[in-house]
């Protein structure tokens, strides 16, 4: 992390601290998507902070922006090996910051996800409003549960899709081993606030709702908590 010779640019050395370095690879696969998780986690007011702070920063070495950038983040973040100026990498900044959604732009083909049906599952478990079963009788779109929300994803997905995500999941578990829960609740969805014991436990969840999505109504503990699974866990 970068040294504390100055605290004024406490948010830029957050950010720059925490979600990059050797253990990016626990948070995202790429620098944007990086940007993209703090943004997701991130309230308006810690958003708002970091965009003035590198505003701050700009103003505060206008004159030598790529020097001061290199010399207080080398440790975190090397822009010469991604191609990129200071300038360049903190406008990247400010845009996904704003709107997650940008991360997109800013992505080379061969950023591509490794795990493109894990990201579309943890997308639709986030961003799926969770609405009682009465609403949902009365048309407001969203999942009970995100047991549910699995559910309506699987819906959408053809055979092949299914296929492929069950063939992800395997293969993260093989890949990260004794990591996996972390590398997954940083990088796509924070099991442990959902209930769920870790990756075992929610892909064996996936697992049993793909075979059949009415069971679902099974996983019926707050924050539909895998007691269901037990600890069966799943099998790679």
């Amino acid at each position: 992390m970068a040294a504390a010779t100055d605290d004024t640019f406490d948010e830029l050395d957050q950010l720059l601290g925490s979600y990059f370095g050797q253990d990016m690879d626990l948070i995202a696969e790429n620098e944007p998507e990086a940007i993209a998780v703090f943004a997701r986690q991130a309230n308006r007011d810690e958003i708002a902070a970091l965009i003035d702070c590198i505003s701050r920063f700009r103003a505060a070495h206008a004159g030598n922006l790529d020097t001061a950038f290199a010399e207080r983040y080398a440790s975190d973040i090397d822009l010469s090996q991604l191609g990129l100026s200071a300038d360049d990498f903190l406008t990247i900044v400010e845009d996904i910051a704003s709107d997650p959604a940008a991360v997109t732009a800013y992505q080379h083909p061969d950023d591509r996800s490794a795990y493109p049906h894990l990201a579309d599952l943890s997308r639709a478990c986030r961003d799926l409003p969770f609405v009682s079963e009465e609403a949902r009788r009365h048309g407001v779109p969203g999942a009970s549960s995100t047991a549910h929300a699995i559910a309506i994803h699987a819906g959408r997905l053809d055979a092949d899709e299914k296929a492929a995500l069950m063939s992800e999941m395997r293969r993260f578990t093989d890949e990260y081993g004794d990591r996996a829960d972390e590398v997954y609740s940083r990088r796509f969805l924070p099991l442990a606030h959902r209930g769920v014991a870790g990756t075992g436990a929610f892909f064996a969840m996936v697992t049993a709702i793909f075979d059949n999505p009415d069971r679902y109504r099974a996983f019926t503990s707050p924050d539909d908590a895998a007691a269901t699974i037990g600890n069966e866990g799943f099998s790679s």
